[in-house]
């Protein structure tokens, strides 16, 4: 196998770890998240634990495919509410930020690429998880209203559930952080690597 093929073969493997990478932990991972949240609303606590524990390698393929599907919504969501982001620049347009990206992959090297993809996959998994845990929270603070209207007495649910409620909003705001943060990193790498590219060739040229 020449230089060549083997090149090809590592940024194939590299395409396909960051592709399952991104789909697992920031698509999948939150849209399951959300599925379960709508789950408990319409059953129980203990029903969907059950579900789970009782789950065969069919039902959790089945479940994969549609938390990815749902990460989409979320995403959209997100979007609608400035919750997921591409740039801190207010004045950067997705078309131009997509452009930025094409031709910094077109001519990165393996490491460059490798880690914009690390960066990316983070700065996706916090935007979608973050708006997948505050939505899980609305979820259920809509079923507890309901609730409210059915049951004489479901105030004694709030002091189980408070914590934990505490707990995801912390969490949510925390990965909300997180993924701000990462947009500023990845988009800086961007930047960054076009001013590499520029003072190459300025080099190039002058010699």
């Amino acid at each position: 196998m020449g230089d060549e093929e083997r090149k090809s073969t590592r940024g194939a493997a590299d395409r396909l770890y960051d592709r399952l990478t991104r789909d697992l932990f920031a698509r999948s991972v939150p849209g399951l998240v959300l599925l379960l949240s709508i789950a408990v609303s319409v059953t129980s606590f203990s029903q969907v634990m059950l579900a789970l524990e009782r789950g065969t390698l069919w039902m959790w393929l089945i479940a994969y495919g549609t938390g990815w599907l749902m990460a989409f919504a979320v995403l959209a969501i997100g979007r609608r509410f400035n919750l997921v982001l591409l740039s801190t620049d207010a004045t950067t347009t997705d078309e131009q930020y997509w452009a930025t990206e094409e031709r910094f992959r077109s001519n990165a090297s393996r490491r460059q690429r490798a880690e914009y993809e690390r960066l990316v996959t983070i700065r996706d998994a916090a935007a979608c998880s973050s708006v997948s845990l505050f939505l899980s929270i609305a979820i259920l603070a809509v079923d507890f209203v309901v609730d409210v209207h059915l049951h004489e007495s479901p105030w004694s649910e709030i002091r189980n559930g408070a914590a934990a409620v505490t707990v995801v909003f912390v969490a949510g705001v925390a990965l909300q952080l997180t993924h701000r943060e990462y947009v500023k990193r990845a988009w800086r790498f961007l930047a960054l690597s076009r001013e590499d590219r520029r003072g190459s060739g300025a080099t190039g040229g002058s010699q």
